[in-house]
């Protein structure tokens, strides 16, 4: 097992390699300059301009400017970011956290609620209850994040006032917390300050709950679909026939087995929490990649492009690799 996840850990370079190559392509070939951005189309003269484009490489061939830039990476320099005057590994470090917290907030929720809910739909078959969570599945996955997060924002912060606006990941009236994860609930209990802990956590709960809907009702469809299978497998029956308490069977026989395609699922639901909550951060003006990576495209950031392209590269493959891990253990025929 552990030579299987070492050479999956090796594939990191090839695939960022191809990444790197691809968005350099991509980010060169779209219409814009970004020197006539940084300078203005109108104020610049012909000479800042010249000086400009050769300070950034721009004056060279592609080939080229993808060689330099590849060195520069190797030498752990993403470049900087014009558009926020820092280099991109410190907007990357400020910013990664948040959509981190984000992602694994919103996927934790989905996983203790979807995968109850898809093991009881699937021992009450055909039954009012799993009529009712396949209803709320459906419209799980109808609903668009956006307005998904429009509504609960103005019902849940402007409304009924339960929770705070959606304005950020902690009240204007704390500072955020010494980093040391990067998260903010957690930084704030390591610092004790109960208060920031309570504010983090409440600015947390709109936009994981927006992101947690549609991927509860994937992963109890998921749950759902392989437990059924399972209860209808001979080892089931035997267990029943042995006596075996129901609890025991469905939640540690048979929701084993049906594990192995739900961690894939919620595998690819990771990456694309990961990737794709571009929407959902601009929602909640959520400090995160997403806002970070689309500011970078509107102004033509290569860099701060490159750079957020580079960093979830590297996460997919570390998620692979987690998935994989699970799936040795979860799988019966593996001993350890």
């Amino acid at each position: 097992m552990i030579n299987y996840l070492v050479r999956r850990l090796v594939w990191i370079v090839p695939v960022i390699l191809v990444v790197t190559l691809v968005v350099f392509c991509i980010s060169r070939v779209l219409p814009g300059n970004p020197v006539y951005l940084i300078l203005g189309n109108q104020q610049a003269d012909q000479i800042a301009i010249d000086k400009l484009t050769a300070k950034m490489g721009l004056d060279k061939p592609i080939h080229v400017q993808y060689i330099m830039y590849l060195k520069d990476l190797i030498k752990g320099d993403f470049g900087e970011a014009w558009h926020t005057g820092n280099p991109v590994s410190v907007d990357l470090k400020a910013r990664y956290p948040a959509t981190l917290e984000l992602a694994l907030a919103s996927l934790l929720i989905a996983i203790f609620i979807g995968i109850p809910l898809g093991v009881f739909s699937s021992v009450f078959l055909n039954s009012w209850l799993d009529h009712t969570i396949r209803f709320f599945g459906f419209i799980g996955l109808s609903i668009p994040s956006f307005w998904l997060g429009l509504t609960l924002s103005y019902l849940l912060a402007f409304n009924l006032q339960l929770l705070p606006p959606p304005i950020g990941r902690i009240g204007f009236s704390f500072s955020p917390p010494n980093q040391v994860t990067g998260f903010y609930i957690i930084d704030s209990l390591l610092a004790g300050d109960l208060q920031a802990f309570k504010s983090s956590l409440s600015y947390l709960i709109l936009p994981s709950l927006t992101l947690a809907l549609g991927q509860i009702a994937g992963i109890s469809g998921i749950v759902r679909s392989s437990m059924i299978d399972a209860l209808n497998s001979d080892y089931i029956r035997s267990a029943h026939a042995y006596g075996v308490s129901p609890y025991k069977v469905y939640f540690k026989y048979a929701l084993k087995n049906a594990m192995i395609p739900t961690i894939t699922y919620i595998g690819n639901g990771m990456l694309y929490l990961l990737g794709g909550v571009v929407v959902v951060e601009y929602v909640f003006a959520w400090p995160g990649l997403g806002l970070y990576a689309m500011d970078c495209i509107f102004v033509k950031d290569y860099n701060g492009v490159q750079g957020v392209a580079l960093l979830l590269a590297a996460s997919s493959v570390i998620v692979y690799v987690a998935v994989d891990f699970f799936y040795f253990l979860f799988d019966p025929r593996v001993k350890f």
